[in-house]
């Protein structure tokens, strides 16, 4: 059992030792970024710089889908219309 265990153990440090470099630049790019996809971790393996990463999209204004339902196409933003009224006499 011993055998097994330190073969093993052999076997991952050489691994890692043999591959430093492209731990250090999977090191650095979760520091960066704090998550990678498997395509980025492909690409830092083949040596390959990560594309720019985007910043994400806050507080982007978007009417929300309720405000907007029951709209006709022509009522202004903001426009209340009650019910039975039509949108043109209003």
């Amino acid at each position: 059992m011993k055998r097994i265990v330190n073969g093993g153990y052999e076997a991952a440090k050489k691994l890692l030792s043999n591959n430093r470099d492209t731990l250090e630049r999977i090191a650095q790019a979760l520091l960066e970024r704090e998550v990678i996809d498997a395509n980025e971790v492909k690409l830092l393996m083949e040596g390959k710089p990560l594309p720019e990463k985007l910043p994400p999209l806050r507080h982007r204004h978007r009417p929300h889908p309720a405000r907007t339902q029951g709209r006709s196409p022509g009522t202004a933003p903001g426009s209340r219309l009650h019910r039975g009224e039509n949108p043109a006499k209003a």
